[in-house]
């Protein structure tokens, strides 16, 4: 599991709404978020990656989180958005390593990466459910914005 934090070089707490501000490490939205960890449960039922954000108040919708924000920092931990990677839904914990930021996250969406992942085109909701377990440890060059799939890790 990923769980390490940027102690080497911190990115400063809020959120960054584009890959050139995680960049430049300048957040554009002040920290008002709640991180929660999703329950195996929770995965296992709706798919997605292993923390979810809400707001503190009303004023940010759902979708903002979903579509709008590229990374969160707590000042201490990165937490990317895996949808706007194409990794599934919330957030994964990523940490420094050289040029690129290291996370473990699902299946992509749109791609296959590798030999069985794609459990529910197979199984049904039970292959859907094993599918939504499953972990690659990604890589993601802040130079390109590319991200690499490095290996795949041990199920939920």
């Amino acid at each position: 599991m990923c769980l390490s934090q940027t102690t080497s070089h911190p990115f400063p707490r809020g959120a960054y709404l584009t890959i050139d501000e995680l960049r430049a490490r300048t957040p554009s939205v002040p920290f008002q978020f709640n991180i929660l960890r999703r329950t195996k449960g929770d995965i296992v039922m709706n798919g997605g990656n292993d923390y979810k954000v809400e707001a503190t108040n009303d004023t940010l919708k759902k979708k903002f989180f979903v579509r709008e924000i590229y990374a969160i920092s707590t000042g201490d931990t990165l937490f990317l958005n895996c949808f706007v990677l194409e990794l599934q839904k919330w957030y994964a914990t990523a940490y420094l390593s050289g040029d690129s930021l290291v996370f473990d996250a699902g299946i992509p969406m749109n791609q296959d990466i590798g030999p069985g992942p794609m459990f529910g085109a197979m199984g049904g909701a039970i292959g859907g459910a094993q599918a939504a377990k499953v972990r690659y440890r990604y890589s993601l060059d802040l130079n390109t914005g590319k991200v690499a799939c490095i290996a795949r890790m041990p199920n939920l």
